[in-house]
Parts: C-alpha cells; sequence; structure tokens
C-alpha cells in the first residue's frame, strides 16, 4: 500500500471512530431524557414519538458508522496481505461494506430506549381501558419490589415477562439467579433483559405529586 493511500484510509478510520463515539455517547443522553419527559413534559406522548426516532436514527447511524470502521479494516488488510491492487478498492467497497452492515445489529442501548417507550405506550393502552378506580387500587399493590417486599422507588421492567423490579435489588439478584423472583413466573431473565419502567415511574410520579397536593 503506497504510503499516501495507508494514511488516507488510517485518517478516514480515525474520524469514523470519533463520529461513533459521539454516537454512542449521545445514548446516554437519551436514557436520561426518558425520565426527563416523565418528569417535566407537558406533551409525553409527543415527545416520545420524537425520542423514539431520534433514538432509531442515532442507532442506524451507530450501525453504518461501526461497518464502515471494519469495512476500512478489512480492506487495508487485503491491500497488505493479499496483495489486492488499489484501484481495485471501490469495486470490492460496496461488497465489503454490505455483508458487514448485514451482520450488524442494533445497539443494545437503543433496543432498550425503544423498547422502554414501546413499552409505556403499550401500558397506557391497557390503562386506558381500564377504570381509574381500579387502576390505582391494583398498581397500588403491584408498587412493591417481589424480592425486597419494599416499595419500587426506582423502577425497571423486564422486557420478557412485562414484570417491574427496584432497579439495584433486580441487578444484584441476577448476578446469582437468571429466573423471574415473581411468584408463579418461569421467565429466565438477564440484566440485558432489563428496560427503564417509564409507565410506573410516571404514576409513582403521580401519586407523589397528589400526597404532597
Amino acid at each position: 500500500m503506497s504510503g499516501n493511500h495507508e494514511m488516507s484510509l488510517m485518517y478516514e478510520e480515525e474520524e469514523l471512530l470519533t463520529v461513533k463515539t459521539l454516537v454512542l455517547e449521545s445514548f446516554s443522553h437519551c436514557e436520561k431524557m426518558q425520565t426527563d419527559i416523565i418528569e417535566y413534559s407537558s406533551d409525553i406522548k409527543n415527545d416520545f414519538i420524537d425520542l423514539k426516532k431520534i433514538t432509531t436514527n442515532l442507532a442506524e447511524m451507530a450501525k453504518s458508522r461501526s461497518a464502515l470502521i471494519d469495512t476500512l479494516e478489512v480492506i487495508e488488510s487485503k491491500i497488505d496481505l493479499d496483495g489486492t491492487d488499489e484501484k481495485k478498492i471501490p469495486e470490492i467497497f460496496d461488497d465489503v461494506y454490505n455483508s458487514i452492515l448485514e451482520e450488524k445489529g442494533t445497539n443494545k442501548s437503543a433496543e432498550k430506549i425503544i423498547n422502554a417507550i414501546d413499552a409505556y405506550f403499550d401500558n397506557e393502552t391497557v390503562a386506558s381501558r381500564d377504570n381509574d378506580e381500579l387502576q390505582v387500587t391494583s398498581t397500588q399493590e403491584s408498587f412493591k419490589d417481589p424480592i425486597t417486599k419494599l416499595p419500587i422507588k426506582d423502577p425497571v421492567l423486564s422486557n420478557i415477562c412485562n414484570h417491574s423490579f427496584e432497579r439495584k435489588t433486580i441487578l444484584e439478584y441476577l448476578k446469582k439467579h437468571h429466573k423471574c423472583p415473581y411468584s408463579g413466573c418461569g421467565s429466565s431473565l438477564t440484566g440485558d433483559d432489563l428496560i427503564e419502567d417509564l409507565a410506573l415511574k410516571r404514576k409513582l410520579l403521580s401519586l407523589k405529586v397528589n400526597i404532597i397536593t
């Protein structure tokens, strides 16, 4: 590989790594925005729709940038090890990139954010069918963590069985156990299956406001 071409590929790879890092950092901001929307938004539905779109776009960007970085590494290897003619790079680039892109999955952080928003909307749909008085009675009973039996303060939701837990408690529990702690539930569970319980966060906030007022 010529020195100029090698430097060009290295520069492009460094630029892509920088962009990838910035995109991944953006997911942390999106995660925080979930709670901010629950606590401060006057239009939760539309704000969550917008956040889902932003997260989806960021996930696609992260996926494509990661595929581009891997593609550059493969092409560098082909030139250095296989003796591939540099003039053929444009011809093989698309094939290598598309092949790698197909194997890339959705970023886990993005997937959790999207699943949490979808779960929130699903919960709101179900709740709208229920009588408000019955809803308050039933949810108050479900506010307790199944492990400590104490009120949940920082709720997370199982994306597998739709059960709610205290974040710190369930993460500690899952270090030694892999079954949902709810009685009668046989679902296997890992930390990757947990998402923000946005619906329960909103209910807890509403109860807190009602108690204060």
